[in-house]
């Protein structure tokens, strides 16, 4: 038994092995390399990273397996010949799995969501940090990781396309100047704008929603950081209350008699 594990032919085999573990490690590196000199943004970038390194490793096992056999003496030939006859049998096995990659084929090619994406898959949100052609996994904000196969993604949110945009109503008492209200809601708009880098874009006072005898509400619109909202909009909510505060006497339009 030990001569037989000994012999040349496991030798080789194992050297084999060893070399195609090593190619696979050179490889990953140059799809990396590769697609880091192409001009893609980063999130397509990093699924055809994990795409590409996926199928290099699937592939890289099933020729070690082979290898493996054909130096115990399996008819390696054989198998593969036959694989046109098992064909039906092995798809009907593994049509969950062929469901999988097609689905996760048309993910990729219409640019569903990729890796570094904040998203909702049926109701389950966070990052996607890893897609590949079986399936994709998201670490929520809790911190867990949930595996979605690819062929139950029907659903999709994705929320790192386009800046998310909030929407906030402010309550602001009847009895104040409409212009002078506008403009100083718009000038914590502006101050905001430079000191939040969680502000991506532009904030401003969008009108007037609703009047009431007690309250007109104003809208303020910003586009921000997908996971900065609660931050972001207690900043607008606590720097109006201080405008407002500060600048109560000129707004309102009832003077003392």
């Amino acid at each position: 038994m030990i001569e037989k594990i000994l012999n040349k032919d496991v030798i080789v085999t194992g050297i084999t092995i060893i070399v195609i573990i090593i190619l696979y490690f050179i490889l990953k590196r140059v799809i990396k390399r590769v697609l880091n000199l192409r001009k893609i943004d980063d999130r397509k970038r990093s699924t055809f990273i994990s795409i590409f390194t996926n199928i290099l490793k699937y592939f890289m096992i099933v020729l070690c397996g082979i290898i493996i056999l054909d130096a115990f003496g399996v008819d390696t030939k054989a198998i593969i010949a036959s694989l046109g006859v098992v064909g039906v049998v092995v798809g009907l096995a593994f049509q969950d799995i062929l469901k999988d990659t097609i689905s996760g084929i048309f993910i990729i090619l219409e640019n569903q969501y990729a890796v570094g994406d904040h998203v909702t898959i049926d109701g389950f949100s966070g990052k996607v940090v890893s897609l590949g052609l079986k399936s994709t996994k998201i670490l929520s904000y809790n911190g867990e990781i949930k595996t979605i196969p690819n062929r139950y993604v029907e659903q999709t949110i994705n929320h790192s396309i386009e800046p998310p945009i909030l929407n906030l109503e402010i309550p602001i008492p009847t009895s104040y100047d409409v212009e002078k209200t506008k403009k100083l809601l718009n000038d914590v708009c502006q101050n905001l704008a430079q000191e939040m880098e969680e502000i991506r874009g532009d904030i401003n006072v969008v009108g007037i929603t609703s009047v009431t005898n007690l309250y007109t509400r104003y809208r303020i619109r910003a586009e921000i950081d997908f996971l900065t909202k609660l931050k972001v909009q207690d900043a607008i909510y606590s720097e109006v209350r201080k405008a407002l505060d500060k600048h109560k006497d000129e707004l309102s339009t009832k003077k003392e008699g």
